[in-house]
């Protein structure tokens, strides 16, 4: 049975973004409106979804985003911007649960 999550939101948030796996076919997170990032998890069931919500916990009240990821979903290349709208780039590797930044 499918099952989607409707999410109840209030007259002041909306959905500014979405977050998808990277071939495009499942949308995991909702980013909403609002001066801090807030985001809803619509479903954990891939590993770009585990990784996502995993990481907004290591970037709190940043935009998080997965820009690219390998093939066996080890690697994933994550994009991390703060409210001063300055990104900073890092590889996470799920393998050994180790972020390094680049860029």
């Amino acid at each position: 049975t499918d099952k989607t999550y409707q999410p109840l939101l209030d007259d002041e948030a909306s959905i500014v973004a979405v977050e998808q796996t990277k071939e495009g076919k499942q949308i995991y997170a909702a980013k909403l409106s609002g001066e801090n990032p807030q985001y809803i998890m619509l479903n954990v069931n891939s590993a770009e979804a585990q990784v996502f919500n995993n990481l907004l916990a290591v970037f709190p009240g940043k935009s998080v985003s997965i820009t690219s990821k390998d093939k066996k979903d080890t690697l994933f290349v994550v994009k991390v911007t703060s409210k001063q709208n300055l990104s900073k780039y890092y590889i996470y590797n799920q393998s050994t649960n180790k972020l390094s930044a680049f860029g």
